[in-house]
């Protein structure tokens, strides 16, 4: 499913022109968060995992995708890590 979803975002022009199968790393975050929605959306629908609280019941991979970016790692967590790093370094 995650391959698939992968491959769906690929631009059949730039296949053809650069033989690339997958979209550009440089859009690695909005790439993976499509992803997540996607394989989060087959999961529920196959009954395999229930919808992620707070995401919407019954919704489709569209619907899941912005708490699919939401809950993404960001860079504001490092100063936490920082903090982390000096604790376990102690």
């Amino acid at each position: 499913m995650a391959a698939e979803a992968l491959a769906s975002m690929a631009d059949p022009a730039d296949r053809h022109r650069t033989g690339r199968l997958f979209p550009p790393f440089s859009a690695v975050r909005d790439i993976s968060a499509h992803v997540m929605a996607a394989v989060a959306h087959w999961m529920v629908g196959q009954g395999v995992r229930s919808t992620p609280e707070g995401w919407p019941v019954g919704g489709t991979a569209g619907d899941f995708l912005p708490y699919a970016k939401e809950a993404m790692w960001t860079t504001t967590h490092r100063p936490q890590l920082r903090r982390c790093r000096e604790v376990r370094l102690r």
